[in-house]
């Protein structure tokens, strides 16, 4: 066949769609962050407190089953806002866990490899690559946040007296929101530490120093300048405070909730916006 003859002949199938190209990407994320133990591990010991939350709540409303036990009396333990809100607390933990497992290992390879014009020479726009990495994180901690602990919620709502659910159902909207806010700041800031560090095990170091050092700068400025607003640098007290305004839960957190709202929601603009700045099809090296 001579050149001439090689024309140019438009792809005639059916294209794949905007959600199945962004798909590919966690998909393979997936496979690879569970081939570790340390991941595979984590994620399974997180489901132990809300597994434990179903126990209590079914045994609170079946006391046959205590009559053998110290608690055949009922469990004297209210299941409020309260108990939402330290159950969700201690998800958060889980979830800073496999954010510091899976988050550094995300872009890093890409970049490090010169991987991204491969992929943006595709139909695959940077929105799109961004959001296919933040699905990897985004399902694997609303695997172990909103969606273990609504659970708990139509549990409770389907056991208790009738009245309790309408008086209750502000609960899951504030488990809804404030497990959206955490999803995001953990997976942005992970993404972005990925993208500018390009080591793995840097990036998880720069993660817990971006929790250590701007509360103990903060902590400073509280001491030196007599003021008490310098705890919104504190990011795990302002989610602290946060659950504190959404549950009503005690975390002594002596910051304004709209202080700690603003801190961890510029942490996550900032964030993306790194992100947005590193990831380019071409890089220029100086």
């Amino acid at each position: 066949m001579t050149v001439r003859t090689r024309r140019f002949r438009p792809f005639d199938g059916t294209p794949t769609s905007t959600l199945a190209r962004v798909l590919v990407l966690p998909r393979y994320a997936w496979k690879e962050a569970f081939s570790g133990k340390l991941v595979t591990g984590a994620f399974t010991a997180s489901f132990l407190a809300p597994i434990g939350a179903l126990v209590v709540v079914w045994l609170k409303y079946n006391v046959a089953a205590l009559v053998r036990t110290p608690f055949a009396g009922g469990i004297p333990l209210a299941i409020d806002a309260e108990f939402f809100g330290f159950l969700l607390l201690t998800q958060s933990y889980f979830a800073f866990a496999l954010t510091l497992f899976v988050g550094p290992s995300l872009v890093s390879p890409d970049l490090v490899n010169g991987a991204l014009p491969l992929y943006f020479s595709r139909p695959l726009e940077r929105w799109q690559y961004v959001a296919g990495k933040l699905l990897v994180l985004a399902l694997l901690l609303s695997a172990i946040t909103w969606a273990p602990l609504l659970l708990v919620f139509v549990l409770q709502a389907s056991l208790a007296e009738a009245g309790w659910l309408a008086a209750n159902v502000g609960i899951a909207g504030s488990i809804v929101l404030a497990s959206l806010l955490l999803v995001l700041f953990l997976s942005l800031v992970s993404m972005a530490a990925s993208a500018w560090v390009r080591n793995r095990a840097v990036a998880r170091g720069l993660l817990i120093a971006l929790g250590v050092i701007p509360a103990a700068f903060g902590e400073a400025m509280n001491g030196i300048l007599d003021i008490e607003w310098g705890g919104v640098l504190n990011l795990g007290l302002a989610w602290g405070r946060v659950l504190e305004g959404l549950f009503g839960i005690s975390v002594r957190a002596r910051i304004p909730l709209g202080g700690a709202w603003a801190s961890l929601l510029v942490t996550t603009a900032i964030a993306l916006l790194l992100l947005r700045r590193k990831l380019r099809a071409f890089e220029v090296v100086r």
